[in-house]
């Protein structure tokens, strides 16, 4: 029990930080896909 409490809390923090990554790529894609449909009629192949 302790030894599975100590691996949760261990965890934890780098959870915190993988959802947080996540977030931040998924933002990016998010930015990059509407920018990309916004462009799409003007330049199909925008630089990304």
């Amino acid at each position: 029990m302790d030894r599975e409490k100590a691996t949760a809390t261990a965890i934890r923090p780098n959870i915190a930080r993988l959802a947080r990554h996540l977030r931040s790529i998924g933002d990016e894609f998010t930015d990059t896909m509407c920018a990309r449909r916004l462009a799409g009629r003007r330049a199909p192949r925008s630089p990304a």
